[in-house]
């Protein structure tokens, strides 16, 4: 969001984490929010968690959105801070949201890679797209033209995510039964003047919670070949 300065000389942007939340009456909710220390002086960085208890699991929902990839290295810091402070000691289910600017389907060395992605996944985090998706079918959600009216859809990033986190058998009927797909990327999504609404599709999960514990699966191994598949497809294609 941007807003004039004090001078009136200035341009401020505001860059917000939300969640819109429908509780249950007697379903009481935490919320915490903070913005990065290592941030880019005219545009803070943050999250917002918020955390709630249901059947005696806790379910924490963490919302954020990561420095570009053109500032890698305030990037990584924000990240060390997202799992070192905000992530950090949370119990039961954990939801993580956002637009983390490190592209999934992109090789080391591509524009839109960063090391962010995989080091969520090697902490333990499970990608929903993946776990509700072939291959074949990436999950693209960024980038829209800065003026949003390119002619057709012109995502080739896959930079914005739900990633679900728990230990053991806790999360395996949630994972087992979520339903992922992009908003936002169809040709009659567009406004009467032509704009999409967003430089990005929206990601929508479904998830059916359920406390049962069950035997884990192997959900790691497939979200890691279904990413080698693609990157290697894409590879094939040319950097993008």
């Amino acid at each position: 969001m941007l807003s004039p300065g004090p001078d009136k000389r200035t341009v401020l942007n505001s860059d917000r984490c939300v969640f819109y939340v429908i509780f249950f009456p007697r379903l009481r909710h935490v919320s915490e929010m903070g913005a990065y220390s290592g941030s880019v002086a005219f545009l803070k960085r943050g999250w917002i968690r918020v955390s709630t208890k249901l059947r005696g699991v806790t379910y924490n929902f963490v919302n954020t959105h990561l420095e570009s990839q053109a500032l890698a290295p305030i990037q990584a810091g924000q990240l060390q801070e997202l799992l070192g402070s905000v992530l950090a000691g949370l119990h039961g289910v954990t939801v993580l949201v956002g637009d983390l600017n490190s592209d999934a389907e992109a090789e080391q060395g591509d524009a839109s890679w960063t090391p962010s992605y995989d080091e969520l996944i090697a902490h333990g985090f499970v990608d929903t797209w993946d776990e509700s998706h072939s291959d074949s079918e990436p999950g693209f959600t960024c980038c829209n033209d800065p003026d949003l009216l390119n002619l057709a859809p012109s995502f080739d990033q896959r930079i914005d995510f739900v990633l679900v986190r728990g230990r053991g058998a806790l999360i395996e009927r949630v994972i087992a039964d979520v339903d992922t797909e992009v908003l936002g990327d169809e040709m009659d999504n567009r406004t009467e003047g032509g704009l999409w609404p967003s430089d990005h599709g929206g990601l929508l999960a479904r998830f059916e919670l359920d406390n049962k514990r069950i035997r884990p699966s192997r959900r790691g191994m497939k979200s890691e070949n279904s990413r080698r598949s693609r990157r290697g497809t894409r590879s094939g294609r040319g950097r993008r």
